[in-house]
Parts: C-alpha cells; structure tokens; sequence
C-alpha cells in the first residue's frame, strides 16, 4: 500500500494561533490511523501565528517527542504561556522597538519550546515525521526585492536605419519591487550531509554542531518573523544569502553574499500559502506513487465578511457610550466625526486585505484541478487518436522539448542561454520519458504527452484532495464563535480562559473534519476517531468591554505612555491631547463595531407634546413642536459562529419573552400624571426581513400615528421605506 503523505497549511491569526494549536495537535494525534497507508508529514507551509505552530510541531516530531508530548508543547507555547501582560515592554523609556508590544517573551517562548542545545541519545523521531520535509514560513520583505519581467509583452516596430517591419523590444519594460517572501528549510534526521538537496533550503538536522546551532537559529526567527504583525510586534532582522534568491539578488549588493533583510507578519500578503505547499509537494511527489493530502487549518475562515453598508458611509449612526466598568450607559443618535469614519474606512481594509490573502490560494487550487482534470482527458483522447510522426512534426517537436528544458535550467540555476549544455538536456529527456521501446510512433506519442505536461506545468501532478479545519467547516449547529476574535484577533491574549476554549474548539473541529470522508469520499481515517467535546460558548460573547477593568485600564496606559513618549506638541498641551486621543480610542474599543449594522430611521408624528418615548438608559426622547419624534433602530448581521440578527436602540426595549417595543409615558410637564405608561408600540417581523428590506442608511421612514398598543413590521403599510441617497 502506498503511503499517504500530507501537506500542513496553516494561516495566522494572532491570538487564534491557540485555535490552530489545538486543531494541529488533533491532527497529529489521528494521522496514526489513517486508512489509504501509513502517513508521513513531509510539507509543511506556514503563515504568521501559522508559521509558530507549525515550527513547534516539525521541532518535535524531528526529535522523536509523542502526540501527547506535542499537544503539550503547543499548549503550553499558546494557552499557558503567552499573555497580554507578558507582552507589555517591561520599560516604556527603555522600548527602543518601532511596536506597541515587546517580542521578547515570544523569543523566550521559542527558545524554551524549540531548545535545541541538546538532543535526545539514539533519537529516532516521531513516526509522522518524513525525512527530508520541506518547510516555508512566509514573510512581507519590508526592504524589497526588485523584479524585472523576463519576456517582453510590447514590441514596437522602430524606423530610420532599422529596416521598417523591423521589431525592436523594450528594455525591461516591466519593473517592479516583490514584498511577497519566504524562508525554506529542510529537515533530515539520517544523514549530517548537505549534498544533493535544494540550495533554497536550509539543512535542519538533530546535530550540536555551530552550523547546525545557526540554522536552528535561523529558523526560530523566521517562525517569529512570519507573526511580527505590522504595528503590535517589530520587525524580525534575518541574515539572508545570495543562493537562496539566486537570479533575484538585488544589483544594489552584488559585492556582497549576504545580507540582513527586514521582515514582517507573512500573513500581510500570503495568509493561506497554499501555492507554496502545492509547489514543494509537486517537488517530494516527483516520479513516486503516493496519496497527497493537504490538510489547511485556519482560524480566520470564519464564514463571509462582505459589508454593503460602510460605516464610514453612513451620515447618521448610533453613538454608544460606557462606564469605566465596560457598562452601557447611553445610546444616542449622532453624526459620526471625521475620527470615527477613518476608523471604519483602515477597520475596512484592513478585513479585505485578510479575505483577500484568504481566499486567492484556494480560487487557483480549484483552477488547478480542473486543469489537471483537462489533461487527463486530453491524454485520453491521445489514445484513442493515436498520432503518428512525421519527420517534420517530430524534428519541431524536439525543438519545442529543448526549447522547455533549456528554459527551466536557466530559470532554476539562474544562467544564460550560452550555458546550456545539450548533454544535460538530452539526459533530462531521456530521463522523463522513461524506458521505450523501438517503436517510433510510442516514443513520438511519450514526447507530445511530456510537452503538453510540462507546457500546462502539470508534469507528475495530479489532482489536490483538500481538508480545512476552519470555525466554518461544519455548518449550522456546529459552528463555533472564536472567543480571542476580537481586538483585530488580539483578544485571546488577554485571558487565558479564551484561549483554553479556542484550543479545544480547535481539538473538537479538527476529530469532526477528519472523522469526515474526503477528496473521492473514501474513508480517511481506518476507524471512526473520538471526538473531544466542544466547549461551552461564552455568555456574555468576549469583548473588549467584558474584559477586567484592570485589564483594559492597563493597556490604555500602554497606548497613553506610547503617546506620551512620542506625540509632537509642547509638554503644557500634551496632556490634554494625549487624554482626548486616549478617550477616543477607548471609547472606540468599547464600541461594538462587530459584523455590519443597517440603521431604520423612524418619525413617530400625530403625537401631542404630553408624551415621550422611554429610553434605555435613563434619557427619553420627547415630542417637539410638530408633534414627532424622531429616533434609530440598529440591525446589526453578524457571520461569526454562523448567521445571526440583532436589533438595538436607544429606546427599544425587551420584555422576558423576547419581545422588543417603544414605550410610551406621559411628559413630566404635567406633574399629577407624569410618568404614567400610555401604551406601547411592538416592533414586529423576522430581525432578518428588516435587515434585507432596509437599503442602508437614509430615511427617515414614518409612523403615521402614535396611540398605544400600535403594532408595526416590514409588510405593513404604516412603514414607509426609506429613501435611497
């Protein structure tokens, strides 16, 4: 039987990294019994917190540790570990660092949990673990590599000396700076011996040598690296070498074979690097009879994040105010300031660039297989035709194949059309084409199949069979809120209660998916496996606002030093201003900003002044001149943890059967019957019919009367829809 070899694919996610710790140790714990052979890890390709995890379990399965051992590590690295405490610089005078937080803890983290001063006698590593794995953690090339396009697309035709017709190319026409990078590593457990692999990769091996120290070294700071994210954490210096760029060396240090480049978060450009995992499979799975699964774990695929209504958009909105305690204590509706809307338009990019980097790996898989589902049925009709040669066709045929060959070689090694050498060529050929026999209309046939292959770029590919391990893998019920999803994904940093409960989600998801049948809907594990139980989900769902008030006063005097340290204005206004700033931000965390909200404008008219809406939190809202009274629903759409509607308002209210209403009182003016209920008016309908009925934002829509114990929904007349802008 052969084996089964798997690809990990794992994203970022911050805090959710405790997501993908656990899901990965499930993982390892049940690729023991897998159905279609014995299972070997022999790609592993990461992304930001992706790319930690990752480096923690290659560490451990190359020194022989046990799925227990591991699920240990990664527990302690994410759960017991890290904190938003021990991320704070221990001094603010002394943080020289261009970030909010200090990465010294997660410099101690990786030293403690990949400590690789001494190595286990006779070790022999984890059964999983395949000799010769290929590791990528991606990174963001904050200093650039410049790029130039290699075949020119525009010709002009010149005139004067040059005969006319003549076309003469321009000279790098394309030139650009590529920020997308990786560092690659590979691992070997038999052999101390550098020759004969890929001068991409850096040798990892289980030796105490000071080469072997280095790159071990190397390796911990990419894995830091690839989760410095922009802003939180500072940017990782590694020392890079010429061979690993090779053609792609920047002119500007072609006296030099090495370099210190600056890195950030991988994740920024490349979340899911999928094509990287695809690339090194295609590279392990040459010219072998394997079954190729990549397994992709990710905490951010969490359902949609499409948003129609911009809050940045919107001329009216609902302003929610707290107490130091995190308690809600007035709603009202106001015009959002110029701070709040660039607010929403970086909390804005800042989700697309994510879903971006999410989904653009995953659209050319699909692509990919359907190209390979082409070939398939090309070669078939091959078959079936059965060309033959002539001496033509086949002398242009062998052109066209010298003509790939010589390509790739210049590519790969980074040389000139007058160093290719036609014997390695002829080799390679011979090589691919394998063992033929005499017959000259098999071995035409063999060619015009390996030019197709290596012209599509399919040679020995075949189709992906794809598992992700996702909050949104299993639908409806089983879905799960991520309790550390807040904050921009730093929330699970401030308790360890919320990242004890995104591990075990990742555990429970990561049994339900495998459990499951995958590619071709064979089984993949031999034996249906236990499922570790799913958490209670939080009540109230975290937030900012939820957090201990010890908490949150301490990372606004973070943010308060930060700004005290640095702001441009005279000490006698610094104060002043640093405070103002302070209390924006705050107060802008303490809102809840999640999911996208449509707001229904309301006008209560025909009212008499003796009588006033009651509001939420102790402020009414009162008749005026003309008799209205104007106000705001919210319905606020959520994804996360599957679909949901909210409605909220500054003066809806909710009675124990979950019914929402207006109340109506009598006006205080009149002092022998003030406050004296009148009535009510219920606010009717499926929260989701509102939501898709209402356009955005405009309005006002009008309620015609206002006597008690009114009813109004969608479909009823008394609803005028708002106008669009």
């Amino acid at each position: 039987m052969p084996e089964t070899k798997i690809a990990l694919i794992m994203g970022g996610g911050v805090s959710l990294g405790t997501f993908s710790g656990g899901a990965l140790a499930q993982v390892i714990h049940l690729l023991k019994d897998v159905e279609r052979g014995p299972a070997k890890i022999d790609v592993v390709s990461g992304a930001s917190a992706g790319s930690m995890t990752l480096g923690v379990v290659v560490y451990h399965l190359l020194k022989g540790s046990s799925s227990q051992e591991i699920e240990d590590a990664l527990h302690r690295a994410w759960v017991k570990l890290i904190s938003i405490d021990n991320l704070y610089p221990e001094n603010i005078d002394s943080h020289q660092q261009p970030s909010l937080f200090s990465n010294q803890v997660i410099v101690d983290i990786a030293n403690e949990i990949i400590n690789t001063d001494t190595w286990p006698e006779n070790n022999e590593p984890h059964p999983l673990f395949a000799d010769g794995m290929k590791v990528s953690f991606s990174l963001t090339n904050l200093n650039g590599i410049p790029v130039r396009s290699e075949g020119q697309i525009i010709r002009q035709s010149t005139a004067g000396n040059t005969p006319t017709g003549k076309n003469s190319v321009f000279a790098d026409a394309v030139q650009t700076t590529f920020h997308q990078d990786n560092i690659r590593f590979i691992l070997r457990h038999d052999q101390k011996s550098d020759d004969g692999f890929d001068a991409n990769y850096h040798l990892l091996t289980p030796w105490e040598s000071k080469p072997s120290q280095e790159k071990w070294t190397m390796f911990r700071k990419g894995a830091i690296a690839s989760g410095a994210f922009p802003g939180a954490f500072p940017p990782e210096r590694i020392l890079r070498e010429r061979h690993e760029y090779g053609r792609h060396w920047p002119d500007d240090l072609d006296s030099q074979q090495q370099f210190l480049f600056d890195y950030l978060d991988g994740g920024i450009l490349r979340n899911e690097p999928l094509k990287e995992a695809i690339q090194m499979a295609a590279e392990q799975d040459q010219g072998k009879d394997v079954e190729r699964v990549f397994i992709f774990i990710d905490p951010n695929v969490s359902g949609t994040s499409e948003m129609y209504p911009l809050s940045f958009n919107l001329p009216l909105g609902l302003q929610e105010e707290y107490t130091s305690g995190g308690q809600l204590k007035s709603l009202s509706l106001n015009s959002p300031d110029y701070f709040e809307k660039l607010m929403g338009v970086f909390g804005r990019f800042a989700g697309v660039l994510a879903s971006q980097a999410t989904f653009r790996d995953w659209l050319k898989a699909a692509h990919y297989n359907s190209l390979v589902e082409w070939r398939d049925d090309l070669m078939k009709l091959f078959d079936e035709v059965q060309p033959k040669p002539n001496s033509d066709i086949e002398e242009k045929l062998d052109d066209l194949l010298f003509t790939i060959y010589s390509d790739k070689i210049m590519r790969s090694k980074g040389s000139s059309e007058a160093d290719i050498d036609p014997v390695e060529i002829n080799k390679r050929l011979e090589k691919d084409l394998g063992n033929r026999s005499d017959d000259d209309s098999e071995t035409f046939n063999a060619k015009l199949r390996l030019a197709i292959d290596l012209v599509a770029n399919l040679r020995d590919k075949r189709k992906l069979n794809m598992v992700a391990i996702t909050p949104a893998s299993i639908e409806g019920d089983g879905q799960f809120p991520i309790a550390g999803n807040f904050l921009r994904s730093f929330g699970g940093f401030f308790e360890e209660k919320y990242r004890q409960h995104d591990f075990d989600v990742g555990k429970h998801l990561a049994a339900k998916v495998l459990n499951a049948s995958i590619g071709d809907a064979k089984p993949f594990l031999r034996n249906e496996a236990e499922v570790p139980p799913a958490p209670e989900p939080f009540d109230p769902e975290p937030h900012y606002r939820e957090l201990d008030n010890l908490k949150r006063a301490r990372f606004e005097k973070l943010i308060n030093d930060h700004l005290d340290k640095s702001l441009p204005v005279p000490g006698i206004i610094r104060g002043y201003v640093r405070k103002k700033i302070v209390k924006k931000v705050s107060s802008s965390l303490m809102s809840d900003i999640d999911g996208q909200v449509k707001y229904l404008y309301l006008r209560f008219e025909n009212a008499d002044e003796r009588r006033y809406l009651k509001g939420n939190y102790g402020k009414d809202n009162h008749v005026n001149s003309k008799g209205e009274i104007e106000t705001v629903i919210g319905i606020r759409k959520r994804t996360e943890g599957g679909v949901n509607y909210q409605i909220f308002g500054p003066e809806l209210h909710t009675d124990g059967g979950g019914n929402q209403f207006f109340e109506l009182y009598r006006n205080r003016r009149t002092p022998f019957r003030s406050g004296e209920k009148q009535g009510r008016i219920l606010f009717k309908g499926d929260p989701e019919i509102w939501y898709k009925r209402i356009y955005c934002c405009s309005g006002p829509s009008v309620i015609r009367n206002m006597a008690g114990d009114e009813a109004f929904h969608p479909i009823t007349p008394k609803l005028v829809s708002p106008e669009r802008p």
